[in-house]
This record gives structure tokens, C-alpha cells and sequence, in this order.
């Protein structure tokens, strides 16, 4: 990095210049082209990748595309509306006409532009218009949008350094994804206990004491009066479902609660390992295993079991993860609107119990695997992070420049 600072250091003694987006890159349009027609002509085989909103796209022939205008050498892509956001593109492809491209005759040139807005687009985000899930920016805001110029030379290095972090995330990534497909097979193969004589089957109600924010407990406005965006002393985390969906739980809460408030509700206080289960709403199915020493305090649709002595809990939070345990969680599901498991019948699910011996045995493969593909503090996610956070360390300095 140091050479590429010192190179433009002496290239460019006075600064790097800075022009509007519009002065340096071509721009180019894309396809008009509905949802349905997206629908008709989505092709595996295609060999024209088109972007609609958000996160849509599709594979396409050419021929299917009416003569569209299809962009046949490396782009940004500026997504506009919905999701804002830059995307950069070097196979044919186009898009829905409510967004636009910037193309350049130097590779390289096209590649720095991405960066360089990636590494901005909060500045963009802020600048959209509209409510909730569709913000959008107008063109004049990517048109007028100034850019540094350094050298050719500097700009090949600075892309050259910044490729290399992302494909060894890339690497990486790819990796973590392979050993979760190898720690969810080995998961349900060792907690499928179809037509095994060796475990009793007791119902989840038995083995635990179950409780849930709608069992009785009136929170009415005076949780709400005294939630508080900041921690404050004497305060504990707000757990929403949004918070555990993993072994791993992440107290990154928007929401805390004074303990003397907190403890008006003693029973919904978390200070023992247990199992906590989203029961409302799309997030139903996440699991989440409580073995933490933090005292929580529980809010938000959300149940909790804390089992028995004679049941592992990093056993009952590996049973219900899998394929046999969701399986029980979906078919309990109400509701054609807001989704629902009520408390009754998350005690009626059934769950295998071999020995307690078996239980542990089975906890310390899994937990293995768990640490490799999910742990934040070690393993695959973990190197991900740091090399995510030296990527954008490394991105920063280089983007970084004196105004000629």
C-alpha cells in the first residue's frame, strides 16, 4: 500500500483531481421490461444476466430480449431504487430501465469506480427518498457524484490490491458455506432416531418448563416507558427474536431495561442456560441456545424452555435445529396471515432421549462443527471477519485522497 501512496505521491505532488461521475464515464441504459416477462423468459442456460430490483435478477437468452440494449463490456451498475447499492458486471448483461450504468473504455477504470462507490454508498443511502423498503435516488445524484483521478498506473494497483481481498473472502466464504452443508448432514444423520429401539420419545413439555411473554405475564406500556436505546448502568438486554439465530447470540440489542424494572418479572428474566424459539411470525423456526452469563430479560414474541435435569440443552438446541426438529416446529404453524406456534403445542413436540452419556457424545461432535462454521470468535467466521475488516481497513487508505 505504501508503494501505491508514495507512487501517487509522486505522480500528482499537488493532489489528485476530482470530476463529476458524468464527465468521466459513459452511461447507459437498460431494458424496459416487467415482472411477468422476466417470469417468461428466465432461462438456467441464458447468457444475459438481467437485473430487476432489489435482489432479483435472472439468466436470459439475447433473442428472448426484444433487442434490448445489452451492455457487452465490464459496468457499474447503479441500483437505484429499493435496495441502493453498486454492482459490477463484466459478462453481457442488462436491466430494468429504472436504473443505469457506467461504462469506461479502460477495464481498470471501470473496476476503480466501483470501489470507490462501494466504499461510499452510505453517502447515497442517506441521500434516497421514499418510506420503507423502496427508497431510490435519482440520476443527478450519481451524475454530479465527484470521483478522484489518479494515474492509470495507481488506479490498476489499487484495484489490483483490492481484488485480492475479495476473492480470498471469496475463498473463504465458499469454504464456510461446504462445511455447513457437511455439519447439517452429519447433524440430522446423527439426530434421526427413526425406528431406533435405544431412545425413549417424550413430549418437549415433559422434559422442560416452558414459558412465553403471553402466558400471563401483563407488560402493557410499562416495558415500553422504560426501554432504553443506550445501556445505561443497571441495565439489561432487550432479547427480540431477531437476536438468536444461532448457537451463538449476539447481544447487539437495540432495546435495554432497567433491572429494577426487570425484576417486577422475575420469571421472565434469563439467567440459566436454556432454549429460546421465535413463535410469531416469519422468524418462527429460529432456535436459539441461552448459555450465557449475562443476565437478559425477555421480550418480544418469543418462548423459552429450560430443561430438566436429565436433558442436555446444547443437545435439545441441536435436536431442534434439525431437519427432524424443524419438520415438528412447521407442522405446529397457524395462521394464514401472521404465523404462529402457540405455547400448548410446542409442549406436545416429540423429542428423542437416549442416555445422557449419548446426549453429551453427540453435543461434543456437533459442537465441533458448530465452532467451525458459526462461532464469531474462532474458526471460519471469525477469519472471514478479520479479513473483512482488513479489506475495508486496506479499501479506505487507498481511496483516500488529497483534493488537487
Amino acid at each position: 500500500m505504501s508503494e501505491i501512496q508514495k507512487m501517487i505521491e509522486e505522480m500528482c505532488p499537488e493532489g489528485v483531481p476530482f470530476l463529476p461521475i458524468k464527465q468521466v464515464f459513459k452511461r447507459v441504459k437498460g431494458t424496459p421490461i416487467t415482472a411477468q416477462r422476466m417470469k417468461e423468459i428466465a432461462c438456467a442456460t441464458g447468457d444475459v444476466k438481467v437485473f430487476a430490483g432489489g435482489k432479483t435478477m435472472i439468466m436470459a437468452k439475447a433473442e428472448d430480449l426484444n433487442n434490448g440494449n445489452i451492455i457487452q463490456e465490464p459496468a457499474v451498475l447503479v441500483q437505484s431504487r429499493g435496495i441502493i447499492d453498486f454492482v459490477y458486471y463484466d459478462k453481457p448483461f442488462t436491466f430494468k430501465n429504472e436504473m443505469w450504468a457506467y461504462t469506461h473504455s479502460n477495464q481498470a477504470t471501470v473496476k476503480f469506480l466501483y470501489y470507490y462507490l462501494k466504499n461510499n454508498v452510505e453517502a447515497f443511502r442517506k441521500q434516497a427518498t421514499g418510506m420503507g423498503s423502496m427508497p431510490q435516488i435519482s440520476l443527478p445524484i450519481t451524475e454530479e457524484f465527484e470521483i478522484p483521478i489518479p494515474p492509470l498506473e495507481a488506479q490498476r494497483k489499487i484495484v489490483e490490491v483490492l481484488d485480492n481481498f475479495s476473492e480470498l473472502t471469496a475463498e473463504l466464504t465458499a469454504e464456510l458455506t461446504a462445511r455447513q452443508k457437511q455439519y447439517e448432514y452429519y447433524r440430522d444423520n446423527l439426530l434421526s432416531f427413526e425406528g431406533r429401539n435405544d431412545v425413549e420419545w417424550k413430549k418437549l413439555g415433559a422434559l422442560c418448563s416452558l414459558i412465553t411473554k403471553q402466558t400471563g405475564f401483563d407488560y402493557s406500556n410499562h416495558i415500553k416507558d422504560n426501554l432504553f436505546r443506550e445501556k445505561e448502568a443497571d441495565c439489561l438486554p432487550y432479547i427480540q427474536t431477531k437476536f438468536f439465530t444461532g448457537r451463538v447470540f449476539d447481544f447487539n440489542t437495540d432495546y435495554y431495561i432497567p433491572e429494577a424494572v426487570a425484576a417486577k418479572f422475575p420469571k421472565i428474566v434469563l439467567d440459566t442456560k436454556c432454549i429460546l424459539f421465535s413463535i410469531v411470525g416469519a422468524s418462527i423456526g429460529n432456535i436459539g441456545l441461552y448459555d450465557t452469563p449475562i443476565k437478559s430479560f425477555l421480550g418480544g414474541a418469543i418462548g423459552v424452555a429450560k430443561p430438566h435435569s436429565d436433558v442436555n440443552v446444547e443437545y435439545l438446541y441441536y435436536y431442534l435445529t434439525s431437519h427432524d426438529g424443524q419438520k415438528q416446529i412447521f407442522h405446529k404453524v397457524k395462521g394464514a396471515g401472521q404465523a404462529t406456534v402457540t405455547i400448548d403445542d410446542i409442549r406436545e413436540f416429540l423429542i428423542p432421549l437416549p442416555s445422557v452419556k449419548e446426549q453429551q457424545r453427540i453435543v461434543s461432535i456437533l459442537d465441533r462443527f458448530d465452532i467451525l462454521t458459526a462461532d464469531i470468535s474462532s474458526g471460519l467466521p471469525a477469519e472471514i471477519k478479520a479479513r473483512q475488516q482488513q479489506y475495508e481497513y486496506y479499501r479506505d487508505k487507498l481511496l483516500t485522497f488529497k483534493r488537487a
